[in-house]
């Protein structure tokens, strides 16, 4: 069946039909990264508005006294520092 204009006897051209984007291991890895990156963002966004109380650090000689929120933020930035840095010293140059 054609597609016939009403001044015209030719039948219009057809959209060509569209192919798909071949999947590359860099577009997976962004498309992760992005799907990772809003997971946290929302984990940080449910620490901070769950852990509303104050909470008392001490490290060597100082003392003070934060948010829970920020506490737990600076614990976990500490694990995942120590993590890597255990990872890179155990990779092979």
């Amino acid at each position: 069946m054609s597609v016939l204009h009403p001044h015209h006897t030719e039948p219009l051209a057809q959209p060509a039909a569209t192919q798909p984007v071949p999947r590359t291991r860099s577009v997976a890895a962004r498309v992760a990264i992005c799907a990772a990156a809003v997971i946290v963002i929302e984990l940080i966004v449910l620490l901070l508005a769950q852990n509303t109380r104050s909470a008392q650090m001490s490290f060597l000689w100082t003392y003070t006294t934060t948010s829970l929120a920020v506490a737990l933020l600076i614990a976990a930035l500490g694990g995942i520092l120590l993590t890597l840095r255990r990872l890179a010293r155990r990779r092979p140059h």
